[in-house]
């Protein structure tokens, strides 16, 4: 290890970003089952062929190491958002470039890429579900800062490029790359990432996957919410996560925002926890659920950590 072991930088996803913007919530449990991968959807995702996936988080490039003693200084994390019920309005999408310790850990990318599942969040405020966060960790070990890997990052397909992220840069002079109701609908079939290369290293054609969304069964779209709702879907054939976020509307029906979010095994069915349903209960607003898939892929490739969350809304 080295010597600047004691400053080493934490990567969040953007669901931490929200419990550190809010007072700290309480994360509650339920029980559920998780769905076992078959031959249909390791044509549509890559296999775990070295059985290294976690429940909500595919890893791959590991070649054999425990996670501790893979490293890897460069991270690439990259987050796309879309609702399929208006196909014609454009997604969100960040993608966000770092350069950790040389001897960082992949562990501790997993550690905190990886979402529990069959847990809640209850947050004081209205929070904000759909928010592209960047790179964000605690106040004792600050985040490092972004930095650039070209003009452009480019999502490409078979027939052409899909879409391209210019860069732009804060008030810092950081870099990011940012797409807000720009990303043009479903992403395509065999889409790639390419960064052409700056400080960060070159990535060329990376695959990305996008999950199917969600067919629910109840409750009802639009239902408010009370302590006899009961959440089921139908169940899916990729190996992702579902999250179902509880939606506030005031008496007016004017948004409130996201209370409550869960992440939750993609079995067909799911109990709020006690703690939720008493929530649901004591809220002034009327509460109505939204369901969302989210595939999460962790890879290690030629020596950089390339992870993505993309995400499906009802």
């Amino acid at each position: 290890m080295s010597g600047k072991d004691s400053r080493r930088r934490t990567p969040y996803t953007q669901w931490a970003l929200m419990s550190l913007a809010l007072a700290v919530p309480p994360i509650l449990t339920a029980c559920s089952e998780s769905e076992t991968t078959d031959s249909q959807q390791e044509l549509r995702f890559p296999p775990d062929t070295d059985g290294d996936d976690l429940p909500g988080l595919a890893i791959s490039g590991l070649q054999g190491l425990p996670a501790e003693q893979a490293i890897s200084p460069w991270l690439a994390s990259t987050r796309m958002f879309r609702e399929a019920a208006y196909p014609d309005l454009p997604g969100d999408g960040a993608i966000d470039l770092a350069v950790y310790d040389d001897d960082y850990p992949v562990a501790d990318y997993i550690d905190h890429f990886a979402q529990a599942l069959d847990t809640c969040v209850l947050r004081q405020g209205s929070g904000s579900v759909g928010a592209m966060a960047g790179l964000h960790a605690d106040s004792d070990n600050p985040p490092p800062p972004r930095i650039g890997g070209g003009a452009s990052i480019v999502i490409n397909t078979p027939s052409g490029p899909w879409f391209s992220y210019s860069r732009d840069e804060d008030a810092a002079g950081e870099p990011f790359y940012e797409a807000v109701d720009q990303l043009p609908g479903v992403l395509p079939a065999h889409a790639t990432l390419s960064i052409p290369g700056d400080r960060f290293p070159t990535v060329s054609a990376h695959p990305l996957y996008e999950p199917e969304p969600v067919t629910r069964l109840t409750p009802e779209r639009g239902e408010s919410l009370d302590d006899s709702s009961r959440y089921h879907w139908v169940p899916g054939d990729t190996p992702g996560h579902v999250k179902i976020d509880l939606l506030a509307f005031d008496a007016m029906g004017e948004f409130q925002g996201f209370p409550i979010s869960c992440w939750v095994h993609d079995d067909g069915e799911f109990s709020m926890p006690e703690g939720v349903v008493s929530a649901i209960n004591a809220s002034e607003h009327t509460l109505q659920a939204r369901y969302s898939r989210v595939y999460a892929r962790l890879d290690v490739v030629n020596g950089i950590v390339i992870m993505q969350n993309n995400e499906v809304a009802e």
